[in-house]
């Protein structure tokens, strides 16, 4: 995977005066970008712009864990196969989203998430219950597992369609 990664810390130089400005994380991939607080606020006296580094030597420590963090939740997402962004990134880093996430957990949010929306009729919703329910029979008598990681998905569904589709479709004279 050849996305370039970039990760730069600055200061957020607020338009009203204030003592201390906070600290920013700044990822940007293939040119798209994504931002979050880091939880640490120093003056402006305190930060070095070139080098990206305060004077305090603990919040350097703590940046320089931040990024290092970074680059684990980027290693992670490639090994397993998840889509590859800088907002992503930052989701898979706060915790706002898991890197082991499961179908069922998944299926489950998502039913939730569209009932209280509201836009889908009663019929639609009971459709996706029911498919939750096959999916769900499926993974527990065929697989004999009680959830699966959506990583897993790909590689039972590329398993079935070289066994089902490639194989039937094939003639070996």
């Amino acid at each position: 995977m050849s996305s370039n990664l970039s990760i730069r810390f600055y200061l957020n130089k607020q338009k009203k005066a204030v003592e201390k400005h906070k600290i920013y994380c700044r990822i940007i991939m293939d040119r798209a970008k994504s931002e979050f607080y880091t939880g640490f606020k120093v003056s402006p006296e305190s930060w070095n712009e070139e080098k990206r580094i305060t004077l305090n030597p603990e919040i350097n420590a703590e940046l320089a864990e931040i990024e290092s963090k970074i680059y684990r939740v980027r290693r992670n997402i490639i090994d397993n196969q998840l889509p590859l962004t800088a907002f992503n990134i930052v989701e898979y880093y706060k915790g706002s989203k898991s890197i082991s996430t499961y179908i069922l957990g998944y299926f489950t949010e998502h039913i939730m998430y569209i009932e209280t929306k509201g836009e889908l009729s009663k019929i639609t919703i009971s459709q996706y219950k029911a498919t939750f329910k096959i999916i769900k029979q499926f993974i527990n008598d065929s697989l004999k597992k009680h959830d699966l990681l959506l990583a897993e998905v790909y590689k039972y569904f590329q398993n079935w369609f070289i066994l089902k589709v490639f194989y039937s479709t094939c003639s070996f004279v």
